[in-house]
């Protein structure tokens, strides 16, 4: 028996540390609900945890994106219920339009609830936000550039690679063009007012213009102008385009009649009767029967037949060798509109410019290298996922007015309620088919929704698994670890005891 050294109280008192260590760790897990409260805990554990924690937080919010984007589609695709709402209604009112049990006033009426269905829609198309940000308008369609102003690329599928193309404008569109070619005839010409030998009908295009006896210059000039515009033809005073530059030209606004004038420096005139649209499905076409009026019109030179017909040019094209389409790429073309496309899903669609005035001057066979950048910029990106360059691009066409090619419907000329009722079943199907792309797109975000939920709920166990208490265990072991700790703490007093005894010897 030692006095100096009492080595039962030292094995107890070391026993009884360890066992109020582990005490103190299982009241901290079983308070906490945690296994791991401190890296020393499971460093390894720590670390896959925390990883899990980053998935599953970045799933949340991928969830919460997706549901975003699909409120964003419904927004667009809302607007776009609306629009074809109204297309439907701006084609009963062509078929309607297109009986001529209808008179001219009747047509006239028409035609002002179509001009307002159609200031409608494109107000819808400007309107039409999510968060401030414009669906419709374009801005959410892939981008590209030209190095011409002659050449805009309107839009391009998602399966056009980000690159540079290049083709060549072999010929520019053209308008169709009725030209007077009486020298020194203008509206300051014409008979004022209209005898009765003068005074007959007019037709452009299918739309009879009454010239009666008795009309001033003025009402003869509305009249033609106002009978052109319902043909879809644009009526201009126009100097001689043979005798200067092109360069010279200016606009002004004149007489009484408020008609637009583009007139040279020598100020000789003549009538212009030009199509609004590009292309060969616009024309321009004349008769008149009354030899006496052509005369009074200054027509007579040209009217010999007593039928004068011009027909536009379509935009034609070339793809250059080595220009980034591929080979099988080929395309269509309708009036100014360009649309190359490949079996492979490829498709751009471009606006190549024209110029009436120069081609009325020289006609010039004309051709321009063209290069385009396909950039891959404009589309909406959803973060769908908790990782980088997990995103959904999404794609929303341009549906104004002008992109559907409705912004110059006419309910009065035959010619041109045909061509109104071909733009608004082409504008119809665009508008199918982006409510069928916005549809493709809800499907995706709702799956992938789903699915990053599934994902979420797995990685959540695999979390628990590593960092959540088991309570039953570990009560077990905490009511093993009390136990240990009142046993030690009751054999440390015994040992510490020992000592005394000492005494007893020396006594």
């Amino acid at each position: 028996m030692k006095l100096t050294y009492n080595i039962q109280a030292v094995i107890a008192n070391n026993h009884l540390k360890s066992t109020e260590n582990s005490l103190v760790k299982s009241t901290e897990r079983l308070s906490s609900g945690y296994k791991i409260n401190n890296a020393s805990d499971d460093p390894a554990g720590l670390a896959i945890s925390q990883k899990l924690r980053d998935q599953i937080r970045g799933l949340d919010n991928a969830s919460q994106n997706s549901l975003d984007g699909i409120s964003v589609l419904q927004t667009a695709e809302g607007a776009l219920v609306e629009i074809n709402s109204m297309l439907q209604r701006v084609r009963e009112l062509t078929l309607q339009a297109m009986n001529e049990t209808y008179g001219e006033d009747d047509k006239q009426s028409i035609q002002s609830e179509v001009d307002e269905l159609v200031k409608e829609i494109d107000r819808l198309t400007r309107d039409t936000e999510f968060n401030g940000q414009a669906l419709i308008n374009g801005n959410l369609s892939y981008r590209a550039y030209s190095d011409s102003s002659s050449v805009t690329v309107n839009a391009y599928s998602k399966d056009v690679l980000t690159a540079d193309y290049s083709l060549t404008v072999t010929t520019a569109p053209k308008k169709a063009v009725v030209m007077n070619t009486t020298p020194g005839t203008s509206v300051t010409n014409i008979p004022d007012p209209i005898t009765a030998a003068e005074a007959g009908t007019i037709t452009i295009n299918g739309v009879v213009i009454k010239i009666e006896e008795g009309d001033t210059a003025d009402e003869v000039y509305e009249k033609l102008r106002d009978g052109a515009k319902n043909a879809d033809v644009n009526l201009y005073s126009v100097a001689d385009p043979t005798a200067l530059p092109l360069n010279t030209f200016t606009e002004a606004t004149v007489g009484s009649a408020g008609y637009n004038t583009t007139s040279f420096v020598n100020g000789t005139t003549s009538f212009l009767f030009v199509a609004e649209e590009y292309g060969s499905a616009a024309h321009v076409n004349i008769s008149c029967e009354n030899t006496a009026l052509l005369d009074a019109l200054g027509l007579g030179d040209i009217a010999t037949a007593g039928v004068i017909t011009s027909v536009g040019v379509d935009a034609q094209i070339t793809l250059n060798t080595a220009s980034g389409f591929s080979d099988t790429a080929i395309y269509k073309a309708d009036g100014d509109q360009v649309t190359i496309t490949d079996r492979n899903g490829f498709e751009m669609n471009l606006t190549v410019a024209g110029d009436t005035l120069t081609r009325i001057v020289d006609d010039p066979t004309r051709s321009a290298n063209i290069k385009i950048e396909a950039t891959g910029i404009g589309s909406m990106i959803l973060q769908i996922g908790a990782n980088e360059g997990q995103t959904l691009d999404i794609v929303l066409p341009d549906v104004s007015v002008k992109a559907l090619g409705i912004d110059n419907l006419n309910m009065i000329g035959p010619e041109g309620l045909v061509r109104s009722l071909d733009a608004i079943d082409k504008a119809l199907d665009k508008v199918q088919r982006a409510r069928s792309t916005i549809g493709t797109y809800e499907n995706r975000l709702e799956s992938a929704s789903a699915s990053i939920d599934t994902n979420s709920l797995n990685l959540e166990e695999a979390f628990s698994r590593i960092m959540d208490t088991d309570m039953a265990e570990e009560m077990t072991n905490y009511t093993k670890e009390n136990v240990l700790a009142q046993a030690g703490t009751a054999i440390l007093a015994q040992a510490n005891d020992r000592p005394q005894q000492v005494l007893q010897l020396l006594s």
